[in-house]
């Protein structure tokens, strides 16, 4: 028969499907990339995992559908119940997306709607090395599915993840804690007592960048004496995408916020226009791209700085000084400042290989740091 959709449901950032269907004879499970994502050419594309079967499975695979990519029945000696299972309920099954937005569990709810069991996840690292993800139905690893691992830290992780994103449905949600704390944050350490208190989002010193769209995003702009300054407020509202593919540590990573200085003489209506423009969307470039930026990235950064088309990411810390505080931090992970810093491509190139010092940072920044 013609596979039917238990379920389908876009991800809160608006770029990945989750897609539950069966043949007659098995369940899958599909994340695949919203042809209308913000990043153009295919960066996710589509992945797959195998969810249970539905009635008794053969002896081995049909290879015939693996090598034509179709999904098909697993062999009775891989799954934990050989004789299937009767199909899922789409009432009683929900997609639990990770925070990053790039990953997702097909969980079994309970009459609460609080998640009773999880059947499947589809995690970052899927596509890599012939793997493919996880299923509690799975007796072992094979082409299609591996067993759900017995990993506290996935299960906690799907769990606060459903928290997460529940929690947007009420008045204190994530980003109404965020936001204050940032332009304080902000104001505190850039703005003169003098000026314009920069707590009221209405004033004129204050962008919504989202366009109207999750995850939501501003912009604050400060004028200082001999420069103007933009930084982003709540880009850090999400972890970036594949940190944990990089580090050891993916939670001193993955938030962020960018900062960019543009000194008075170059500070024209005009050029703030269009490096606000940047800077918005930069805030949306990890999650529309399914990347991450860090420190010692580099970044396109043409039509502001003369001849100095890129930008070097600088982290803050490299900056400040010790009697500064860090951004506060979110969900229990530090936040990191990046700023902007103009380069040349040369510039770059000489950078590529080597470590940034505290004084090149300075030197690349020129930013005042108290």
């Amino acid at each position: 028969m013609d596979p039917e959709t238990l379920l389908f449901q876009t991800s809160p950032i608006g770029n990945i499907d989750a897609i539950v269907q069966h043949d007659g004879r098995c369940v899958y499970f599909f994340l695949n990339e919203n042809p209308n994502s913000a990043s153009g050419k295919p960066k996710f594309g589509t992945r797959c995992v195998w969810v249970q079967n539905l009635e008794r499975g053969p002896l081995v695979f049909n290879q015939s559908e693996l090598e034509k990519g179709i999904p098909t029945i697993l062999p009775r000696t891989l799954t934990v119940d050989r004789e299937g299972l009767p199909n899922l309920s789409p009432e009683k099954i929900h997609v639990v997306w990770l925070e990053e937005g790039n990953a997702a569990a097909l969980v079994k709810i309970d009459s609460s709607n609080e998640i009773d069991r999880v059947l499947a996840v589809i995690p970052p690292w899927s596509g890599r090395d012939g793997f493919h993800g996880y299923a509690a139905q799975c007796g072992a690893e094979n082409e299609v599915c591996w067993p759900m691992p017995q990993n506290e830290m996935l299960q906690r992780r799907i769990a606060n993840a459903n928290s997460f994103w529940q929690s947007f449905e009420s008045n204190a949600n994530p980003f109404a804690t965020l936001q204050p704390e940032q332009l304080g944050y902000y104001r505190d350490r850039f703005e003169s007592e003098e000026e314009t208190s920069l707590a009221d989002t209405s004033s004129s010193n204050y962008f919504s960048i989202d366009g109207g769209k999750f995850p939501p995003r501003g912009l604050l702009q400060i004028k200082q004496p001999d420069s103007v300054l933009l930084l982003t407020v709540a880009m850090s509202l999400l972890p970036q995408p594949l940190v944990e593919l990089s580090t050891d540590q993916p939670s001193r990573f993955r938030r962020i916020e960018l900062g960019l200085r543009i000194p008075n003489p170059l500070a024209s209506e005009s050029i703030v226009d269009q490096a606000r423009a940047k800077l918005s969307q930069l805030a949306a470039y990890p999650w529309s791209h399914f990347t991450w930026l860090g420190s010692g990235h580099s970044c396109s950064l043409s039509g502001i700085f003369d001849d100095r088309e890129h930008a070097m990411l600088i982290d803050d810390a490299l900056i400040r000084d010790d009697s500064t505080s860090p951004p506060p931090p979110f969900r229990n992970d530090p936040v990191n400042l990046l700023w902007l810093a103009p380069v040349t491509q040369q510039q770059i190139d000489d950078l590529a290989n080597n470590p940034i010092s505290k004084s090149l940072a300075r030197q690349c920044l020129q930013i005042a740091t108290d």
